[in-house]
């Protein structure tokens, strides 16, 4: 008795651990992630989503960031291994108006000498 009593409990408290959100967000980190698929919809598929969404709560706004990862063999890379191209992009946005702020993307080349 005593037994099931704890699993339940467990489980009570992981279910509402899980479904608290952050304090003083209007939006889930859910919806941030769907905001992102419906503002970057063929793009979001190729990057991933390492982390989730990062909430900041004294300037009330929600900051994404996704990278990609690619190799190559054009340009300059063809004279080395290849290279491995890693896309990079932040995307700050507002909690209160649910809307996109910003957004920065950035591009690197790793040249792969062996």
């Amino acid at each position: 008795m005593i037994k099931a009593f704890s699993i339940f409990f467990l489980l009570l408290h992981f279910v509402c651990a899980a479904q608290s959100e952050i304090e003083g967000a209007k939006m889930k980190s859910e919806e941030v992630v769907r905001l992102m698929h419906r503002h970057f919809p063929i793009r979001t598929r190729i990057w991933n989503f390492d982390s989730p969404p990062l909430w900041k709560p004294e300037e009330k706004y929600w900051i994404v960031s996704v990278y990609q990862y690619k190799h190559s063999n054009k340009g300059q890379c063809k004279y080395t291994n290849g290279c491995t191209i890693v896309r990079h992009l932040v995307v700050v946005i507002d909690d209160s108006k649910k809307k996109i702020i910003s957004q920065k993307k950035t591009k690197s080349f790793f040249h792969n000498y062996e």
